[in-house]
Parts: structure tokens; sequence; C-alpha cells
């Protein structure tokens, strides 16, 4: 579901990279954690935290990156 969120590959490479799935069972997926997001607050909690997390790591390894290629960059 996150995958599908966080990042702009298409449902065939995300279920590729879990395991080489179908893509269906990927679409199927994300449409009921859709379903149920919406319809269960603890779960969009919890998907509203793991987001979080995720885009903080990954703008954090984009700053090590950018410091690491320009040293004079200071964020």
């Amino acid at each position: 579901f996150l995958a599908r969120e966080l990042t702009d590959r298409s449902y065939p490479r995300i279920a590729m990279a879990f395991g080489g799935r179908d893509h269906t069972t990927v679409l199927y997926a994300y449409r009921k954690l859709m379903r149920l997001e919406r319809s269960n607050p603890a779960l969009a909690s919890a998907l509203d935290e793991l987001r979080d997390r995720i885009l903080a790591r990954s703008a954090a390894r984009e700053e090590s990156e950018l410091a690491a290629i320009y040293p004079e960059y200071v964020a």
C-alpha cells in the first residue's frame, strides 16, 4: 500500500519486489487498504505514522547524499 503511495512504481513493479506476485494482487491489497483506512481510525493513524517515518528517513538520506556530493552544502 505505502509502496504505491510513496513511489511512482507501477503495480507490476511493486508486485515483482514482493516476491513476483501478480500485479492484480497488489491492486487488490491497495484498494482494500484504502477502504480500511477510511473506516478504521486506528489503522489510519498507524499508516500516517509510517508515512511520516518513511518520509523523514528519506529526507535525511537525501540530505546526507547531498552533503557527500557537495561538502559546502548545509541544509
